[in-house]
């Protein structure tokens, strides 16, 4: 199964975008991009990955679930059909990257937020909505050992 994340404006706060898996669709929120240099400033060109700061590159990446942490503890205490959250894998620079519910980039750390519909700049609604309905799509795939992916594609120049 592959889920499409297809970045549509960096704001220079925030990255909106759109997230499909096969009929369902979903906004999405991340970090903006920043050019961090290897003292981590933000003025060096190149796209990394960095806690809060920043977006994860585009490219292709496994999804599994993960069954460690304090989010996964208070997602498992919020739905009685948690199993672990939804961590894209191997992102260069980066350890714990998630799909999980937020409406802002302040909510993100460089994770991806899904949610129903966009608010205004920069903010998004109903996102435990759009969680729960991606999560409960995504759960029997991960339950057979189906690999599930997400490619990130980034806004068109």
């Amino acid at each position: 199964m592959e889920l499409i994340l297809q970045r549509l404006n960096d704001t220079g706060e925030c990255t909106t975008g759109k997230l499909t898996v096969d009929d369902l669709e979903f906004v999405t929120l991340e970090d903006t991009n920043r050019d961090i240099n290897h003292d981590g400033d933000f003025d060096d060109p190149g796209e990394q990955k960095f806690y809060g700061f920043t977006r994860i590159p585009c490219g292709r990446y496994k999804i599994t679930l993960r069954t460690e942490g304090r989010m996964h503890n208070n997602y498992k205490n919020k739905f009685l059909f948690h199993k672990g959250m939804l961590w894209i894998r191997d992102v260069n620079s980066f350890s714990y990257v998630y799909i999980h519910i937020g409406n802002n980039s302040d909510d993100s750390s460089g994770c991806i937020l899904v949610a129903t519909y966009m608010s205004t700049d920069c903010f998004i609604a109903e996102s435990t909505r759009a969680y729960v309905k991606l999560y409960k799509y995504l759960l029997p795939a991960f339950e057979s050992g189906q690999e599930v992916w997400i490619k990130v594609i980034d806004e068109v120049k």
